[in-house]
């Protein structure tokens, strides 16, 4: 058994790899299909491609059926050319998605209660909150203090009345001589003009 010089290796390199990238460009061009229909009149291929980018694909996140590769966007595309080249009307055409699929399939639901409660529920709810949070605010604000309130905040104005008053006169015992020294004073520069 021969061992493989460096020249077949490399030669079995580039095989392999041609094959892996000759593959990868058939299976590419294989996904990348073109659904192709073709209509004898203009207005209907504009009704069929206004229809398509109208119409959102039910597997899709938020896809139109036009931009969609999924099996059920194809489909709908299909029955869309049927319904357009047996004369229907673009509202005709919705009005038969919706049924069959829901009004998810349009960008633009119609009025209905289910979208007014969708987008009405939420402006409600804030204000009703906000009713709520002004109501209590405003009866909170109105109840007096109780006796045992009172008796328990007055004995707290007197505990630390006493230590703010202890720690200011402290303050001026260690220190007396400040008023003389500090800068920010207007009356000790006016005095005493050295330093300056």
């Amino acid at each position: 058994m021969k061992p493989f010089s460096r020249l077949s290796f490399l030669t079995s390199v580039f095989f392999a790899l041609l094959i892996l990238v000759g593959g990868g460009m058939v299976t590419s061009t294989a996904q990348a299909s073109i659904d192709v229909y073709e209509f004898d009149d203009p207005e209907k291929e504009a009704q069929f491609r206004t229809l398509a980018s109208e119409l959102r694909c039910p597997k899709c996140q938020n896809q139109n059926v036009n931009d969609s590769n999924a099996p059920l966007a194809r489909d709908i595309k299909d029955r869309v050319y049927q319904l357009i080249e047996e004369g229907k009307s673009d509202q005709e055409i919705v009005d038969y998605m919706v049924e069959r699929y829901g009004e998810f399939v349009t960008y633009r639901p119609r009025m209905s209660l289910g979208v007014a409660l969708l987008w009405g529920a939420p402006a409600v709810l804030g204000l009703l909150v906000l009713v709520v949070l002004l109501l209590s605010r405003r009866s909170s604000s109105k109840q007096p203090a109780t006796p045992v309130d009172q008796q328990r905040i007055q004995s707290m104005l007197d505990k630390y009345s006493d230590v703010l008053a202890s720690d200011s006169s402290t303050s001026k015992q260690l220190n007396p001589d400040q008023s003389k020294s500090d800068p920010f004073n207007s009356n000790s520069s006016k005095s005493d003009p050295s330093q300056r």
